[in-house]
């Protein structure tokens, strides 16, 4: 059974995706296999970008099995330990300051982020939802 997870992280820190798929540039497409359990590709940034705007790209995750899911969640915390501002899987905020730059503003239970249309949920480790 294969699922695939779609990851947006928000960081000041550019160049933080090409650093993550080993690569010398990104461009839409590129992979990096986790131990043939688990795909990540660079999905790209949005249309509209501002130079005073965070950094903002996407990644899609595909998972072959469920130590797919642990090694994704390994492989997104050593490589954004303390250096993202927003970190979303399928759309829903992941919250946890083990993720968190010393820039992002921090959330409560039950506070809406201007940001976001969805109420954040404290975690301490990547939450997979299907």
């Amino acid at each position: 059974m294969s699922r695939e997870l779609a990851i947006q992280i928000e960081t000041t820190e550019r160049g933080l995706d090409i650093e993550m798929l080993e690569t010398g540039h990104v461009s839409k497409g590129t992979e990096l296999a986790l131990a043939n359990v688990s795909t990540v590709t660079w999905a790209g940034v949005p249309l509209e970008k501002y130079a005073a705007d965070p950094y903002v790209f996407s990644l899609l995750a595909g998972l072959v099995s469920g130590v797919g899911v642990n090694l994704l969640s390994n492989w997104l915390y050593d490589k954004l330990r303390g250096r993202v501002d927003v970190l979303r899987i399928n759309r829903t905020g992941v919250e946890s300051d083990r993720y968190r730059s010393s820039r992002a503003p921090r959330c409560h239970r039950n506070h809406m982020h201007a940001h976001s249309s969805r109420f954040c949920g404290i975690s301490s480790r990547v939450a997979v939802s299907a």
